[in-house]
C-alpha cells in the first residue's frame, strides 16, 4: 500500500513519584510510537486516513484497557483472521500477539493523547507485526483502551522441491597391441586388448517446483495474481482460478529451471487485485540432493561382454577392461611346408550388455614360422691295409760285472693284412630361417641312417645344434658310421620348440683302397724301409752291447751303493700314407754288479803321515788296475776300481823299505804277503804285496796295511842296487818324499846304499855309492860282470845283509828251518862270509872263484856259494817272515 506517513512531535512530559517508579517496567516497542495529541476518541479507519492513507484498517479494541482490570491475566479477542492477546503490562505498558499480522496499534490516554505504532512499512506486508513489547501510552495516565489495527490480506503458503536431473551416455572403445605378431611353430603370441568405458554424464535442468496454496480470508471475494521466483529466476505458476470467494482457497503449481544445483529460498508474490484486501507472499527452502536420470539416460551401471574374452566386468564410472588373449601357432609342420611359413587372423568385438548396444572391434593376426630343413649324403667305405709291427730282443734281461760285455740282439718283423672297414656316410644339413620370423631360431638335430645308424652331427665345436637368423640360413656337418653297406636312405631330423622337421637323402657307397703301401722305421737298428702289400713277411735285426764299468764312482749316488740297471726301451714303427699304423717296443735290462776294495794304512799302529807318499797298486794278475797314496790322503785309501765278485786280486805296498813289516789283517784275521810286483820272478823286496778275493756285490772289504820298523823284512841285493843316488833312479826322489828330503831320522824312514856305506866285506870297504852298486850287480869295481865267480856272488849277498841290518831289518833267530844241521847263529854265518872273502884277499877287482878253480880254491868257491845260500834266503825274506805266499 501507498501510504503516506505524518508525525506529529508531541513532548511528553513524565512526572514520576519514586513509589511508582519502583512499579513500573521499562518498555521499549521494536518501532518509535506516533504521538497523537488530541484527546478524542480514533477509529482504526481513521488512524488510517491520517497516517495510512489509502489503507483499510479494520478494528479489534480492547475497551476498557484489560490489563488494567487484572494485569496477569493476558486477553485475547478474536476476528475472522485470527486472534489477539494482550499480556504482560501494567496500566502503563503491555506486550501483545497475535496470530495474523497487526498493522498498528492504537493505546489511548485520554488525558496525554495517544500513542500509535504502526507496523507496516510502504505497502509490504511482510513488515506487519505478530508481537511487540513495551507498548506504553503518552504521559503519565493510565490507558484508556487499545485498538489493534489490521487489513484483509490473503493468506498464502507453499512448498518447494529441488531436483536435477542428469543424463548418462556411455561409449566404447576398443584397443589393441600389437596390431599383428609373429612367432614360431609351437609358440604363441599375447595380443593385449583395452577396453575403454566413458561413462559421459550430463547434468540438468535444475528445477524448483512445488504448490502455492491462496486463501481469501475476506469477507467478499477477491481476485489476485501470482509470480513466483527461486534464486532470482521466475518460475511458471498455474492457478485454477485467480478469484477467492470470500474464505475459499486455491492451490497453484509452479516449475523453474535454474542455472545449476544452488540451495535456496523460493518466493510467491501474490498480489491482490481487489481493493481493500491486501496481497501476501510465501516463502519456502529448497535444497538439492543427489541428481536422478533424466527420461532416456543410459543406466548408472552397465556390463561389458567381448566375444572371445567373455565377461569383462560391470562398471559404474569410467574404466578400462585389459585383458590380453594368447593365440597359438599351428603345431603342425606340414602347414609350414616350403617356405616354413603359416599366419590367422584373429576378430573380435566388445559390446555393451545394456540397451545402449556400444560395440568396438579389433582384428589381429598371427604369423608364425618354423625352419625349413633340407639336405645331402655322400658314403664311402675303406678297403684298409693292416700293418703290423713286432719289436723284439735278445736277451730281455742280463747282468755282469766290471768289465764283463753284456750282448743283445733287437729284431724287428711286419706283417699285412687288409680288411673293408670304415663305412661312413657323411653331407650336409641346411638349415633355413624364414625371412620375418620374430628372432633366432635354435635347432637340435639329429641324423640317422635307415639301417638304424645314428649319425654324428656337429654344427661348430662339436655342437648338435644351430641358431639361425631372420632370413639367413646355416649348415651342419654330419659322419655316420655303418657297420656294413646296407643303409640306403639317411635322415635328418631337426627338433624347434620339441617339434620334429624331416628332411631326407638317397645313400650310395664307393670305395677308398687305404694304405697299400708302408714304410717301417726304428731308430735303433737303423731301419727306414719302403713295404708294398702283399711281398711280406719283413725281419731286420742288428746286435748291441754294453760294457760294465769299471770305475768305482759310477757304482755310488750320493755316497751309497747303487747298482748300475739300465733299460732300454726301443720302439719300432710302420707307417702308411704318412700315418702310424702299429708300433710295438721291447725292453732290455741289464745290470752291471761290483764290489770294492779299501786300505787303511798305519805304521807302527798309527795313521799314516799324509806327507809321505806311500802308494798302493791294485793288479788283476799282471795288470796294474789303479793306484792309491798317503800322499795328501792319509790313512784311509780307497780304490777306484770296481771289482768282480769272487775273483782275485793282488793289491801292492811301493816302497816298502828295508827293516819294515808289511802286516796286513781283515776282519781280525791275518792275510799271507809275498814281495811284488805280480808275476816278477826275481822281486827286489821294495813292493810287497798280498792276495784277496773280491767280495759280493756292494760289499766294500777293508784291509788294513800296517809297517813297523825295525825288526822288518830285508831286502835283496836288487833292492839295495836301485835304492841309490848314484844310477840315476827315481828311487832317491821317492826316499827323499818318504823323509822330508832329510834323510832317516832316528833310524826311521827309507835308507839309501849311500846312507848305510861305508861298509867292509872281510878286509876290503866299499865306500863309495858306485861300488856298491857294482857289487850288488855281481861286477868287480870297473863294472865288468863277475856273476860266474862264487866270490862276488858272496860279496853281493853279505853287503846286501849288512846293509839290511844296517837299516833295521830282522836278524834270524834260528837257521835249521831251512838248513838242517846248520848250528851257527846268522852272525856267524856272516863272520864266516868276511873270513873268506879276506882269505882270498876279495877287493873287487880280478877274479877269485870262479868255475874253473880247483882243490882249495874250489873248496871255497863251494863253501862260498853254501854261505851265499844261507844269506840270499835270509835277504829274500826267507829266515824271518816263513815261506813266500808264492
Amino acid at each position: 500500500m501507498n501510504r503516506r506517513m505524518k508525525f506529529l512531535a508531541v513532548p511528553m512530559v513524565l512526572v514520576l513519584v519514586a513509589s511508582l517508579l519502583l512499579a513500573i517496567p521499562v518498555f521499549g516497542a521494536s518501532v518509535t510510537p506516533i504521538h497523537i495529541e488530541d484527546t478524542g476518541n480514533f477509529t482504526c479507519q481513521q488512524l488510517a486516513d491520517q497516517y495510512s492513507p489509502g489503507s483499510i484498517w479494520f478494528e479489534l479494541k480492547f475497551d476498557p484497557n484489560p490489563i488494567s482490570v487484572d494485569p496477569t491475566i493476558p486477553d485475547t479477542l478474536s476476528t475472522p483472521l485470527g486472534s489477539v492477546t494482550v499480556l504482560n503490562g501494567t496500566e502503563l505498558g503491555f506486550d501483545w500477539s497475535s496470530t495474523f499480522g497487526i498493522d498498528a496499534v492504537f493505546v489511548k490516554n485520554g488525558r496525554d493523547g495517544h500513542n500509535l505504532y504502526i507496523y507496516d512499512s510502504a505497502g509490504d506486508p511482510n513488515t506487519e507485526s505478530f508481537g511487540d513489547s513495551g507498548l506504553m501510552p503518552p504521559g503519565n495516565n493510565a490507558i484508556s483502551h487499545i485498538s489493534f489495527c489490521y487489513d484483509y490480506e490473503l493468506i498464502a503458503s507453499k512448498t518447494a522441491n529441488a531436483t536435477w536431473y542428469k543424463t548418462i551416455d556411455w561409449t566404447l572403445t576398443k584397443d589393441v597391441t600389437p596390431a599383428s605378431a609373429s612367432a614360431f611353430i609351437g609358440g604363441s603370441a599375447n595380443f593385449d586388448y583395452t577396453v575403454t568405458l566413458t561413462k559421459n554424464e550430463t547434468f540438468g535442468p535444475y528445477v524448483v517446483e512445488g504448490k502455492i496454496y491462496v486463501t481469501n480470508p475476506a469477507p467478499s471475494p477477491v481476485s489476485f495474481s501470482v509470480a513466483d521466483s527461486a534464486g532470482g529466476t521466475a518460475a511458471t505458476v498455474s492457478c485454477p482460478t485467480y478469484t477467492l470467494a470470500a474464505g475459499a482457497s486455491t492451490e497453484c503449481t509452479y516449475s523453474v529451471s535454474l542455472a545449476g544445483p544452488s540451495n535456496g529460498t523460493n518466493t510467491a508474490t501474490i498480489t491482490s487485485n481487489t481493493a481493500d484486501v491486501g496481497g501476501t507472499t510465501a516463502t519456502a527452502d529448497y535444497a538439492f540432493g543427489e541428481p536422478i536420470l533424466s527420461e532416456g539416460s543410459e543406466p548408472e551401471e552397465i556390463s561389458v561382454t567381448d566375444t572371445l574374452a567373455g565377461d569383462l566386468g560391470s562398471f559404474s564410472a569410467s574404466g578400462t577392461a585389459e585383458y590380453r588373449l594368447t593365440q597359438d601357432c599351428s603345431d603342425d609342420p606340414d602347414d609350414y611346408a616350403g617356405d616354413g611359413i603359416w599366419s590367422q587372423d584373429y576378430p573380435n568385438t566388445a559390446s555393451i550388455n545394456e540397451t545402449t548396444g556400444d560395440s568396438d572391434s579389433e582384428s589381429v593376426t598371427l604369423t608364425c614360422y618354423a625352419p625349413v630343413i633340407t639336405k645331402d649324403a655322400a658314403a664311402s667305405y675303406d678297403e684298409r691295409h693292416i700293418w703290423d709291427v713286432e719289436k723284439t730282443v735278445d736277451p730281455e734281461s742280463q747282468g755282469g760285472f766290471p768289465g764283463d760285455e753284456l750282448p743283445w740282439t733287437w729284431t724287428v718283423t711286419v706283417s699285412e693284412t687288409f680288411v673293408e672297414e670304415d663305412f661312413a656316410v657323411s653331407g650336409t644339413i641346411y638349415v633355413a630361417n624364414p625371412a620375418g620370423s620374430p628372432g633366432n631360431i635354435t635347432v637340435s638335430l639329429v641324423d640317422k641312417l635307415n639301417d638304424g645308424t645314428l649319425a654324428t652331427v656337429d654344427c661348430g665345436g662339436g655342437a648338435t645344434s644351430v641358431t639361425v637368423a631372420p632370413g639367413a640360413s646355416a649348415t651342419c656337418a654330419y659322419t655316420a658310421a655303418p657297420s656294413g653297406r646296407t643303409a640306403t636312405l639317411n635322415k635328418a631330423t631337426g627338433t624347434f620348440n620339441r617339434i620334429d622337421f624331416v628332411a631326407t637323402y638317397p645313400v650310395s657307397f664307393t670305395k677308398n683302397v687305404v694304405n697299400g703301401t708302408a714304410t717301417v722305421t726304428d731308430t735303433e737298428i737303423g731301419l727306414n724301409d719302403d713295404l708294398t702289400a702283399g711281398a711280406g713277411p719283413w725281419e731286420s735285426t742288428k746286435d748291441y752291447s754294453h760294457t760294465c764299468s769299471t770305475d768305482r764312482a759310477d757304482y755310488f749316488v750320493d755316497g751309497v751303493y747303487t747298482q748300475i740297471a739300465e733299460t732300454i726301451t726301443n720302439w719300432a714303427y710302420v707307417y702308411s700314407d704318412g700315418e702310424e699304423q702299429d708300433k710295438d717296443d721291447a725292453e732290455t735290462t741289464y745290470t752291471c754288479d761290483a764290489s770294492f776294495v779299501d786300505i787303511y794304512k798305519t805304521t807302527n799302529g798309527a795313521p799314516a803321515d799324509p806327507t809321505k807318499d806311500i802308494r798302493f797298486a791294485l793288479y788283476s794278475g799282471t795288470t796294474l788296475l789303479s793306484t792309491v797314496s798317503t800322499l795328501n790322503q792319509g790313512s784311509a785309501l780307497a780304490f777306484a776300481t770296481a771289482l768282480v765278485p769272487g775273483d782275485v786280486y793282488t793289491i801292492c805296498e811301493y816302497p816298502v823299505p828295508a827293516g819294515y813289516t808289511f802286516e796286513i789283517s781283515v776282519n781280525g784275521g791275518n792275510v799271507l804277503t809275498y814281495a811284488g810286483p805280480p808275476g816278477e820272478t826275481n822281486p827286489t823286496g821294495e813292493i810287497q804285496c798280498f792276495d784277496f778275493t773280491a767280495q759280493s756285490s756292494g760289499t766294500t772289504v777293508t784291509y788294513d796295511v800296517n809297517n813297523r820298523y825295525p825288526g822288518g823284512a830285508p831286502r835283496t841285493p836288487g833292492y839295495w842296487k836301485n835304492w841309490n843316488r848314484c844310477t840315476g833312479g827315481n828311487q832317491a826322489a821317492t826316499a827323499d818324499k818318504l823323509n822330508d828330503y832329510l834323510g832317516p831320522i832316528d833310524g826311521a824312514g827309507v835308507f839309501l846304499l849311500n846312507d848305510l856305506l861305508p861298509q867292509t866285506l872281510g878286509s876290503w870297504t866299499v865306500e863309495t855309492c858306485q861300488v856298491g852298486v857294482y857289487i850288488l850287480d855281481s861286477r868287480d869295481t870297473s863294472g865288468k860282470n863277475m856273476a860266474s865267480d862264487a866270490a862276488y856272488t858272496l860279496a853281493k849277498a853279505l853287503l846286501a845283509a849288512r846293509l839290511n841290518q844296517d837299516a833295521g831289518a830282522c836278524v834270524p833267530m834260528d837257521l835249521t828251518t831251512m838248513f838242517p844241521g846248520e848250528t851257527r847263529t846268522f852272525e856267524e854265518v856272516l863272520t864266516a862270509a868276511d873270513a873268506l872273502l879276506s882269505s882270498i884277499k876279495f877287493n873287487g877287482t880280478g877274479s877269485y872263484l870262479g868255475p874253473q878253480v880247483k882243490k882249495d880254491l874250489l873248496t871255497k868257491r863251494n863253501t862260498a856259494l853254501y854261505l851265499y845260500g844261507i844269506i840270499d834266503a835270509y835277504n829274500n825274506s826267507k829266515l824271518c817272515t816263513g815261506e813266500p805266499s808264492h
